[in-house]
């Protein structure tokens, strides 16, 4: 039986978490002896140099310049059918901010089927627009759908007819060497004995920070009415880049408004910006 061989249309070598995903997850299989390349989108100077780049797998064959989000059609990726053909499986990291076109992605899809290779596709946001008309259209025709977590999974169940095949792979991080957590928690503003929650990563609103912030303010009010029963203070901070809600410009307005009419702006910190290796380790820690 021949090797198989994987291709990953993905971004490459950004500060991205899709990016980290494909690194660690073509690593993973190359491994294991499956045959992997990854066709790059065009290539985007790493926003931060201490962690945007990094050197492929020794087997991960890397075509760089190989597709870009803002081509108005995927003829660049449908004239390369001859190298995919080549293929088992193309694995598609979606995300609504790479791939905007559902007909352009279906496109995609059909090609890769024609060359005789599957097609499997990570939604790493599959908010509700990809059950859409015109989205669901697209992505039904996938083999397999690949998501983060068990909330996501019957999120797609819900709409995606193939149910038997979603399949659930956590993101990961990368390792990190641990720090003593009252150094951390000093370094990043936390307090050493308060029970503290941490997210970090792009504050997009397609991961629903809203929902997320709503959640934890009627816990922290549901815990002050009980006059604090756990005899420790918790605290919850969000760090990352702010993303922009184009549809929605009051979001973040929204969300800031919220904490502070809830009494919790000592409480509940959005820590907007890049968050550098330094911290992340003490956030992780």
């Amino acid at each position: 039986m021949s090797t198989p061989r994987v291709t990953f249309l993905s971004t490459w070598g950004t500060a991205c978490g899709i990016a980290t995903y494909t690194e660690q997850l073509s690593a993973a299989l190359a491994e294991t002896g499956i045959d992997v390349g990854v066709w790059a989108e065009d290539a985007v100077p790493p926003a931060h140099a201490e962690r945007g780049a990094w050197s492929p797998h020794a087997d991960v064959q890397v075509t760089t310049d190989a597709w870009a989000r803002t081509d108005a059609t995927p003829h660049r990726l449908t004239d390369n059918a001859a190298t995919l053909a080549h293929g088992d499986i193309l694995h598609i990291q979606h995300e609504f901010g790479l791939f905007q076109d559902a007909t352009a992605m279906k496109m995609i899809i059909a090609v890769a089927h024609a060359s005789g290779a599957r097609v499997v596709i990570t939604l790493h946001t599959p908010e509700t627009r990809a059950g859409s008309p015109g989205w669901f259209e697209a992505l039904a025709t996938a083999d397999a759908i690949v998501v983060h977590s068990t909330h996501a999974a019957n999120l797609v169940a819900s709409w995606w007819p193939h149910k038997h095949s979603i399949h659930v792979i956590h993101h990961g991080v990368r390792a990190y060497d641990r720090m003593d957590r009252a150094t951390a928690r000093k370094q990043v503003g936390i307090e050493a004995d308060a029970i503290a929650g941490v997210t970090v990563g792009f504050l997009s609103p397609a991961k629903e920070i809203d929902a997320l912030v709503c959640g934890v303010i009627y816990g922290m009010t549901l815990e002050r009415t009980l006059g604090g029963a756990t005899g420790r203070r918790s605290v919850c901070m969000l760090a990352g880049k702010r993303m922009s809600a184009p549809h929605d410009p009051a979001y973040w307005g929204r969300i800031e408004r919220a904490i502070i009419d809830a009494g919790l702006a000592d409480r509940i910190t959005i820590r907007s910006g890049f968050v550098p290796n330094a911290d992340m380790i003490a956030y992780y820690s």
